[in-house]
């Protein structure tokens, strides 16, 4: 199979792929404004302290970087994850996670729930930047195929494993909810889209 044949796959996929990324992103901050309107507020915050740090401050390159050689040494002997898995696992994120999962069991009074969703989102913002910037300096092809196709199962797969924390962390997170949402409305998407195409056209 032509390197343009697998192009031209991977970008019906990245477009089929387009309702899931976008109800996955709407489900998870339904449910992040659902937990309370102050953690929502500092998720999004996250999110923009990163993107102004990054575009007019500093690049931590080095900081990404590194995370992609720790995880390097993690799936040492699995070489075929290996340059997988540093750009799906968000490593600084999944470190929050541990260490706050620690904190909880030995400080279960300690409420630091607010600082701890805004450096979920801050770090998850930090590698999916770099995540794009490194992928797209790799795609030669003119579709940008395999990047659009790459960004949006990095983007997906992040998110769930984020979700699936959060459901542990914060209550009155739900990672059912969040999961049923994103694919029953992408599932409508489908059927709406199939329904134009194909059945209303016999």
């Amino acid at each position: 199979m032509s390197k343009n044949i697998i192009g031209i796959i991977k970008l019906i996929f990245a477009i089929i792929f387009v309702p899931i990324v976008v109800f996955c992103s709407i489900s998870f901050f339904k449910q992040i404004h659902s937990v309370d309107r102050e953690i929502y507020e500092l998720f999004v915050w996250g999110i923009f302290s990163y993107l102004i740090l990054h575009l007019f401050i500093y690049e931590p390159d080095i900081m990404f970087k590194k995370g992609q050689d720790m995880v390097s040494v993690v799936f040492r002997f699995f070489a075929p994850l290996v340059n997988v898995a540093s750009f799906v696992l968000p490593i600084y994120t999944i470190f929050l996670l541990i260490a706050f999962s620690i904190i909880k069991l030995f400080f279960k009074d300690l409420n630091i729930a607010k600082q701890f969703i805004f450096l979920v989102s801050f770090t998850l913002t930090l590698h999916m930047v770099f995540c794009a910037k490194a992928l797209k300096s790799k795609t030669d092809d003119v579709l940008k195929a395999n990047y659009f196709f790459s960004m949006q199962l990095i983007y997906i797969v992040n998110l769930f494993i984020v979700a699936f924390s959060l459901s542990y962390f914060l209550n009155g997170f739900s990672f059912i909810d969040f999961y049923n949402n994103t694919f029953s409305e992408a599932v409508n998407i489908y059927n709406i889209v199939f329904s134009q195409l194909f059945i209303n056209k016999t």
